[in-house]
């Protein structure tokens, strides 16, 4: 390293800690969701467009609260698990030079900047949110921009696996059929979730567990609709945009022992929050829950296969 470089193009010349910088905001973010999501409380400009804290809400509909604080740890769930796949994105492949990864960032990155766009649709922008984007995504891109001259290879970008890939031999192929069902739940969970979001806003078990209509929510503030729906639609396209990096990686990485432990990792940080809050708040309705433990049960025996296929130990 040359002493005379500034310290500004040492540490963005790469561009890998400008991609790493990306990913801790969003281990940041998660774990500040979660946080606010178990202390029970709303954000300041939340309270603020709604007309009430957390507290006097909780006096008129404490299931509301409790749905509306649930929205919010399923999402920093997947925040954690989106941050921890562009830690592993950026040290590893990123950082040796591989072409794939480049592009596995470019769409991620464009999915799930652009997701932001899903908060609107019911009129409400998330003021801190908006900052936060606005100044995250110039570093994101930098790093894109600096990041490309790293690239050594020139691999064929794969988006789908080859039919060989698919049939059940051994193992190896059953795990990675079970990881692509894993990577398939999470971009159509996002899609749907996405699209409740910017539409009807509730499924008929939420509003079960609220015990309120629709109506009946919008009537006592103007904004609480706004509010949920960004929390949904925000959810929606966290989840799309982890299943999309879940199907790259899997569909052009070389498995290793590093991407075992990333699988892993970000398994728990989305699974954990997701179906734990749901334990936490009471809301336990069957249909609705069924599906993050049909894609759990899919995620553990797919690492579970990896593991011994590939003998990694923890």
């Amino acid at each position: 390293m040359d002493e005379n470089r500034s310290i500004w193009k040492a540490l963005t010349g790469d561009g890998v800690f400008l991609l790493v910088l990306t990913g801790l905001a969003l281990l940041f973010s998660g774990a500040f969701a979660i946080f606010l999501s178990f202390s029970g409380d709303f954000l300041p400009h939340d309270a603020e467009k709604i007309g009430f804290s957390s507290d006097e809400l909780y006096l008129i509909s404490p299931n509301l609260v409790k749905f509306m604080l649930h929205d919010r740890a399923a999402f920093g769930g997947v925040l954690l698990s989106l941050g921890s796949w562009y830690l592993w994105l950026a040290y590893y492949p990123m950082a040796n030079g591989q072409r794939w990864a480049w592009i596995t960032f470019c769409i991620s990155g464009f999915f799930g900047f652009g997701s932001f766009l899903l908060y609107l649709g019911y009129g409400y922008l998330d003021i801190w949110h908006g900052i936060a984007t606005l100044c995250l995504l110039p570093f994101f891109l930098l790093g894109l921009k600096n990041s490309r001259q790293l690239i050594q290879d020139t691999q064929r970008f794969k988006i789908f696996p080859k039919r060989a890939d698919l049939l059940i031999r051994n193992n190896h192929s059953i795990a990675l059929i079970l990881l692509y069902f894993y990577a398939f739940g999470l971009l159509s969970a996002g899609v749907v979730i996405s699209f409740v979001g910017i539409t009807t806003i509730f499924v008929p078990s939420d509003l079960e567990f609220i015990q309120l209509c629709a109506d009946d929510i919008g009537a006592i503030s103007d904004n609480l609709l706004g509010v949920i729906a960004h929390d949904r639609a925000g959810f929606g396209g966290a989840l799309f945009t982890t299943g999309i990096m879940v199907w790259l990686i899997i569909s052009n990485a070389q498995f290793s022992k590093s991407l075992w432990q990333t699988l892993l990792v970000s398994g728990i940080f989305g699974f954990i929050p997701a179906i734990g809050i749901h334990f936490y708040i009471g809301y336990t309705d069957f249909l609705h829950v069924l599906p993050a433990f049909l894609g759990a049960g899919i995620f553990a025996a797919g690492i579970y296969l990896a593991s011994k296929c590939y003998k990694v130990r923890t």
